[in-house]
Parts: C-alpha cells; sequence; structure tokens
C-alpha cells in the first residue's frame, strides 16, 4: 500500500459492492499519507460506491454500447498535428498508430465492440483521414486498411483489432494462469454447450450458431469471437 497507495488517483477510482444491502455511496479505503507515505498511521480516502456494476477503464463490463460510444468520441477529438503544411500519408499513418491506435487498443483488450460497430469506427477513421487531406473525393475506407503490398495504404484498422482482442480474449479466458478465472470461464462454456447449443461444442466452426441474443447469458466478447469463428470457419479445438 505504501508503494502504490501513494500513487492512486482517489478522485477516479470506484469501489464495486455487489449482493450487498444498505451500502452507503462512499466508503472510506485506508491509504497512506501522500506527503510522507512512511509516517505511521493510517489515512482514510472516500471512495464512490456501485452496487449495479463493475467497471473498469471508465466503461461498464460487458456493455460494448458504452464502449463503442467512449470510442467514437476519442477519435471525434483527436487532434492531427497543427502544422504550416499537410502531412503525406505516411506520417499520418504513424501518428495514428502510435498516438490514436495505442491508446484504443486497451479499451478493446478489456471490451471489444460488435463487429458492426468496429466497422463504423473504421469508417470515422477514414473520414478523419479524408478531412485532413482535403481530398476533392472520398476514398473507399477499405483501402485505407489494406496493405500496403495489396495497394492499400496500410494504416491500422480498428475492425481487425477488435476481431483480435475478442479471440485472444476467449483463449486467454479458457487458459487463463488464475485457476479461479480459469475454472470460471470453463463453467460457463459448459453452461453455452448445454443449455444453448444442444450440448455440441459450441466453438467448432461449422457447429457455432450466431448468439446475438444471449448477451445476458454470454459474455459478450465471446459472443464476437463465435462470429470471427463462424464467418472463417475456424474452430477452437478442446486439447490435453
Amino acid at each position: 500500500q505504501a508503494a502504490y497507495g501513494w500513487e492512486t488517483n482517489w478522485s477516479k477510482s470506484l469501489l464495486a459492492v455487489l449482493n450487498v444491502p444498505d451500502i452507503p455511496q462512499t466508503i472510506h479505503m485506508s491509504s497512506v499519507d501522500p506527503l510522507n507515505p512512511d509516517a505511521p498511521g493510517i489515512r482514510y480516502q472516500p471512495v464512490v460506491v456501485c452496487t449495479d456494476h463493475c467497471e473498469f477503464l471508465r466503461v461498464q463490463s460487458n456493455d460494448p454500447d458504452s464502449q463503442y460510444t467512449k470510442i467514437h468520441q476519442i477519435i471525434s477529438d483527436f487532434q492531427f498535428p497543427n502544422l504550416h503544411t499537410r502531412l503525406p500519408l505516411t506520417a499520418l499513418r504513424r501518428i495514428i498508430s502510435q498516438c490514436l491506435v495505442s491508446c484504443l487498443r486497451p479499451y478493446l483488450s478489456y471490451q471489444p465492440v460488435s463487429r458492426d460497430q468496429a466497422t463504423e469506427l473504421d469508417y470515422l477513421l477514414a473520414q478523419r483521414v479524408h478531412e485532413y487531406l482535403h481530398f476533392p473525393f472520398r476514398f473507399n475506407s477499405s483501402i485505407l486498411f489494406l496493405p500496403i503490398s495489396d495497394f492499400g495504404f496500410g494504416f491500422p484498422s480498428i475492425a481487425q483489432l477488435n476481431d483480435a482482442a475478442a479471440l485472444n480474449g476467449l483463449i486467454r479466458d479458457l487458459n487463463h494462469h488464475v485457476p479461479a478465472f480459469r475454472t470460471m470461464a470453463r463453467i460457463t462454456l459448459a453452461d453455452w454447450t448445454c443449455k444453448l447449443n444442444h450440448c455440441q461444442y459450441p466453438l467448432e466452426g461449422p457447429t457455432a450458431h450466431s448468439r446475438t441474443r444471449s448477451r445476458h447469458i454470454l459474455p459478450f466478447s465471446w459472443i464476437v469471437a463465435s462470429e470471427i469463428l463462424r464467418s472463417h470457419s475456424l474452430s477452437v479445438r478442446s486439447t490435453d
């Protein structure tokens, strides 16, 4: 606590308390004196309490719509360098990759959005590039994200990052290094197999079915991952 609590931004902290009645709006958490962390005694900091959801990176867990709104706002507010001349595409690609996409990647890893929403974010990013360059015509946004070897501009695609985050997240959950997390993930997979998929393993490409209406049962990121597997005829094999 002396090493970490000293740096905690308490105004941005949130305490989630679930299934406990009569919880006050704030709870005091023990900390250290930020001016003298080695001083004896304990200081207390008030932390806002949330009782109906868990929140991380200022986004509710399993809430892709709020995540989409947040990422949309980040892209809309992104400012390109204000120079006396317009930057070339190569410089724009590096700026977007290092200054914008590097900011969006943790959000997508934590809570992927739907594939349609990710495509809309790609359209928005292409629109921002188009507005900056003042092209006389509106180019096809897919050209922006194609590799240079395929005659594209090689910009990072939010849709591809979202797909990778969802699929990697599913595999990470099922093979988590923390036993409790791994066990809960496999219980969820068993429920998915027995309750929703007629006792067929749901991560086999040919047997997978769309589960967009099962958001109240399955983690949304898993639903996105299953759509990726189904669309590309891929499978996540269960092996020992």
